[in-house]
């Protein structure tokens, strides 16, 4: 990767992999990995906060009714919550 140089300096995670061409600095890669695996990481927030949105009614009703959350469920929303990561 040494003499690589991208076509494009942010590739969208949900659009694809970076193309790469010969002639870049490794500052240059170096920063526009990091920007793709920001943005690999803003897709692991959005899933996560997907499923807790979903799974919302699930406190709602417990807060309301008294009927406990499912077990699975809690865990996976404490999953989902440990999951999303402040992304610069």
């Amino acid at each position: 990767m040494d003499n690589l140089k991208p076509i494009e300096e942010y590739a969208d995670p949900l659009e694809g992999m970076i193309a790469w061409s010969a002639d870049q600095s490794p500052e240059t890669i170096a920063r526009i990995t990091a920007n793709y695996e920001a943005g690999e990481q803003r897709k692991s927030n959005k899933e996560a906060r997907d499923y807790l949105a979903s799974t919302d009614w699930y406190i709602t009703r417990q807060t309301e009714t008294g009927v406990v959350v499912p077990t699975d469920i809690v865990t996976k929303r404490a999953e989902a919550r440990a999951a999303v990561v402040s992304v610069a």
